[in-house]
């Protein structure tokens, strides 16, 4: 049971490593694309940068100066840079709202989480494949130790040379193991109503 579970987590990554590779791929084509929503005065963006994924959150904390001009409200602001931390995989930014270089009032945050796909891909590729590998190893063993058919999971106890049920030719191990020695086995362990006794 703890085989089938592994082997089905192993696909799952591997799904997962398919859709980021899919997502880098996509960004270099669809790049400076952006999604935006605004909700309970927050502001949040996600784009695709040639081969990152930018997540970007602004608010404001107070209302910024401005003038009225043509009965429109008209806001100068730029951007301090407060806090970065750059790793290969994900750099992280956050910027403080402020109307000019000398202004020392925040009047907002911004902050950016970019994610570079290429080098993501490339650290995760050994995980995933290591996991895909060992877990068909697992499960490949597990068939041969019990004498079950590697392709379709049938008893192969009763019939040790060749699987009923898909036509698959076992290995030497399994046809050793399923042969050697008095077997009291079923057609199908699953058949109560056809009980046979098969001796070598």
């Amino acid at each position: 049971m703890s085989t089938c579970v592994n082997h089905r987590r192993s696909l799952l990554l591997f799904v997962i490593y398919l859709i980021a590779a899919a997502v880098w791929s996509i960004s270099y084509v669809l790049s400076g694309r952006e999604l935006q929503w605004e909700k309970t005065g927050v502001d949040r963006t996600i784009s695709l940068n040639d081969g990152a994924v930018d997540y970007e959150v602004r608010w404001q904390t107070r209302p910024l100066p401005g003038i009225h001009a043509n009965g429109g409200y008209t806001v100068s602001s730029t951007a301090r840079k407060l806090y970065e931390w750059d790793w290969m995989i994900v750099h992280f930014l956050k910027w403080g709202v402020i109307t000019s270089p000398d202004d020392g009032f925040i009047y907002g945050y911004v902050k950016t989480l970019s994610f570079r796909m290429g080098w993501l891909l490339l650290f995760s590729s050994p995980l995933v494949f290591g996991s895909l590998i060992v877990a068909s190893r697992r499960r490949q063993k597990l068939q041969k130790e019990s004498g079950i058919c590697a392709k379709c999971g049938f008893d192969l106890r009763a019939t040790p040379h060749r699987c009923p049920e898909c036509g698959t030719i076992p290995s030497k191990d399994v046809k050793q193991r399923t042969s050697n020695g008095d077997v009291a086995a079923l057609s199908h362990p699953s058949s109560n109503h056809d009980k046979r006794i098969i001796r070598s």
